[in-house]
């Protein structure tokens, strides 16, 4: 499941494409880095990186790019769905802004270099080993450089919230991103693999203490989803057994103690162990200024009420109501509260999406996700090894689902950093339908 096929490709040339799409899967996800050293540079360094990937590949570059193409006028079914739920989306966005003064069309160009980069990923089709390397480098990189940071003395390249903890180029609301998208595959692959190498344990601790770190809620509630996910799946397949449990059990423990302990809610009974253990870590950890009293292991936000949210939800749903065919301009639903110093956008990508494109839009959106999705289990519903194959994309199905569920918790993005994980993922689920229909015929 986690594994590459490498064998069609020359040792030396894999070797190099897949480093650059690692280093593409990386840069794209250190979003804060755009904030350091502008967009336009974030977006020169990963686009690189994805150019250097394609180029270094065995297969011709124009020859495949231009395959892609042919398959369009071919008029097949799912690639104009494909394709068609990308420009609708891109054209709600336009008749949006063409209502209302022309106001968020400038976001309409960053979505067609997305388009490029999904032509690319299509025509070429990143492995799972390559998309699994990539999110590796970016969970180390992402712990690694906090630690670095935090012990050499750089404190001002920390950011540290309340009860949260991150650093410039991922800061909290995005840290949790670099370890949430290697949790769907390394479960499945704990609960199901006989003997988990210790390897995947390690990676599996990294990803969960970098969702801990962060405090989100979403994330929380994602690792708690994966978890409950794999095990339901896992119990379907095989049935009940000794070995199942304790393992779904220990699981569940190292999630608990790396996630809920570092940053959990107030009525997770690990904050008690916590507690315990900040009171002995040395204040100058925290900061030159700590508080005598400090703890660098505090209570994190509670899961329950949030009133910023409450007004996000009030005015998206305003937003539906009052411009619902047309939409109102990509960006334009936004929330404003007491505590907050200037609106935000409303954080529900659904509601969002159809108050801001309109119905154009949002049907375009939700195709993006649809169409691959319902050609991947049309091809699981007639394989004769559905297990076999939904083992091969675990990784894809993953990516997909954290991302439309996050979706109910945060707002749609035009950026780089939130989409260089997900249009590989499209991609794959994407090409499985083709790639099983060849297997069928021979």
């Amino acid at each position: 499941m986690l594994s590459a096929d490498v064998s069609v490709c020359p040792r030396k040339t894999y070797r190099a494409s897949s480093v650059a799409f690692a280093f593409f899967i990386a840069v794209s996800g250190l979003a804060g880095m755009k904030l350091v050293i502008g967009a336009p540079l974030h977006w020169f360094l990963a686009l690189t990186a994805f150019t250097a990937w394609a180029a270094l590949r065995p297969e011709p570059l124009v020859r495949t790019t231009l395959s892609v193409f042919t398959e369009l006028l071919s008029l097949k079914p799912g690639w104009l769905f494909f394709w068609g739920a990308w420009l609708c989306f891109c054209l709600g966005i336009l008749v949006a802004g063409a209502a209302n003064g022309w106001v968020g069309v400038y976001t309409v160009p960053k979505y067609l270099v997305l388009m490029g980069v999904l032509w690319l990923l299509v025509a070429f089709v990143p492995t799972n080993g390559e998309v699994v390397r990539g999110l590796y480098l970016l969970a180390l990189v992402g712990l690694l450089g906090l630690v670095i940071i935090w012990f050499s003395g750089y404190r001002e390249w920390l950011v540290f919230p309340p009860k949260r903890f991150g650093w410039e180029f991922l800061p909290p609301g995005v840290i949790w991103k670099t370890g949430v998208f290697l949790l769907p595959p390394l479960c499945w692959l704990l609960v199901n693999q006989r003997s988990p190498s210790v390897f995947h344990w390690m990676i599996f601790g990294v990803a969960c203490v970098l969702v801990g770190l962060d405090g989100s809620r979403t994330a929380t509630l994602l690792a708690a989803m994966t978890w409950l996910v794999c095990v339901t799946l896992r119990w379907l397949r095989y049935g009940p057994s000794r070995t199942f449990f304790k393992r779904v059990v220990v699981v569940a423990l190292w999630m608990a103690v790396l996630i809920g302990g570092l940053n959990p809610s107030p009525w997770n009974p690990v904050i008690h162990i916590y507690s315990a253990l900040g009171e002995v870590i040395p204040e100058r950890m925290l900061s030159p200024e700590a508080d005598s009293d400090a703890s660098i292991v505090q209570v994190g936000r509670d899961m329950g009420s949030d009133s910023i949210r409450t007004a996000m939800l009030i005015e998206g749903v305003r937003g539906v109501q009052e411009h619902f065919l047309l939409g109102s301009g990509f960006g334009t639903t936004v929330a404003q509260t007491e505590g907050m110093s200037v609106p935000m956008v409303v954080h529900m990508t659904y509601l969002q999406v159809l108050a801001d494109t309109g119905l154009i839009g949002f049907m375009g959106y939700l195709g993006i996700f649809v169409v691959p999705l319902w050609y991947f289990f049309s091809a699981l519903r007639e394989s004769d090894a559905p297990w076999d194959l939904f083992d091969q994309n675990v990784l894809p199905l993953g990516i997909i689902g954290i991302y439309l569920f996050g979706g109910l918790f945060h707002p749609v993005s035009n950026e780089i950093s939130e989409w260089a994980i997900v249009l590989p993922a499209l991609a794959m689920l994407f090409k499985v339908t083709e790639r099983f229909e060849g297997e069928r015929r021979l």
